[in-house]
């Protein structure tokens, strides 16, 4: 089946993935598990960190974590 092709297209409008709105300027993270939309990029290493302050805190084991690129 062919799309219906207009020739138009839109800028800098909201899209929906997977059931996620996802508008311009914001960052879209997504894996096998699920999707992540975020108003800031995210920095890896300072997300580890907080991760094991929140479990020093908190007196949990630190757990492993695997980030994959």
């Amino acid at each position: 089946m062919k799309s219906n092709k207009k020739g138009m297209g839109e800028k800098h409008a909201p899209v929906a993935l997977a059931g996620t709105r996802v508008c311009d300027s914001e960052w879209l993270y997504a894996d096998a598990d699920g999707i992540l939309v975020s108003r800031t990029e995210l920095i890896v290493s300072e997300l580890c960190n907080k991760i094991a302050l929140t479990n020093a805190n908190n007196n949990l084991m630190p757990s492993k974590l695997e980030v994959g690129v």
